[in-house]
């Protein structure tokens, strides 16, 4: 039976670093949308879209809640003007947003490299990240990874952020119902043990400019195909 190896994506393949306090975003975006035929200032426009985010966390209080980012620019410009066609604007509104708040994006390669020699061997490969959606698929697609995936479940698509065991329980229903075979690669390994552990899930931990750590040991990038492919 064919392993599978599951990546945890930001950290793990994709080195990011956002900063979505910035005030020349929100002031960018006022203008934008004003262009667009709104009235809306900077202080308003960020005082918006935080109420909205504060509000979609409070829904669910026994989880840590995980929202898609275009549903909040929905949200705030229907707010505004329903009329204005919000589905476009807030899909406009929220790549804008992301690309000005990020900081820096860089592929981290020797995961990357693994992921390509994995796949070479016949191994499937999947992504099961705490992410939004609508970043991380235009993030995928810029770093030429998603030829090398054969599945990918996000924290927005089910509402909840990892250590929730939900995104686990169906990673492994929908893409390796089957198998013990399980392995999963992230940077964030304190929060993932006890969920990997309740669905048979192996953890290998990226060690930056070290390799892999797997079961108190480190191992090249050699090892873990070693591992994975018997």
């Amino acid at each position: 039976m064919n392993p599978f190896l599951l990546f945890d994506l930001y950290g793990t393949l994709i080195d990011i670093e956002v900063d979505e306090e910035n005030e020349s975003v929100f002031k960018f975006i006022a203008r934008w949308l004003n262009a667009q035929g709104f009235n809306v200032t900077p202080k308003k426009l960020a005082f918006l879209y935080k109420s909205c985010i504060e509000s979609n966390r409070k829904t669910r209080k026994d989880k840590i809640n995980e929202y898609e980012i275009t549903s909040i620019f929905y949200e705030v410009i229907k707010s505004m003007n329903p009329a204005k066609r919000p589905r476009r604007l807030s899909e406009c509104a929220a790549r804008i947003f992301r690309v000005m708040t990020t900081r820096y994006i860089n592929l981290i390669d020797e995961t990357f490299e693994l992921m390509k020699r994995a796949k070479k061997h016949g191994v499937r490969i999947g992504i099961v990240a705490n992410a939004q959606r609508f970043n991380a698929e235009a993030e995928l697609e810029m770093f030429d990874i998603n030829k090398y995936l054969d599945y990918c479940l996000f924290s927005s698509d089910i509402g909840t952020r990892m250590p929730d065991p939900s995104i686990f329980l169906k990673a492994r229903s929908d893409f390796c119902p089957d198998t013990k075979e399980i392995y999963f690669i992230t940077s964030h390994s304190k929060n993932n043990v006890e969920s990997l552990n309740k669905f048979d899930i192996e953890m290998i931990k990226v060690i930056p400019n070290e390799g892999f750590g797997y079961k108190n040991r480190i191992l090249s990038a050699d090892e873990i195909i070693g591992l994975i492919t018997g």
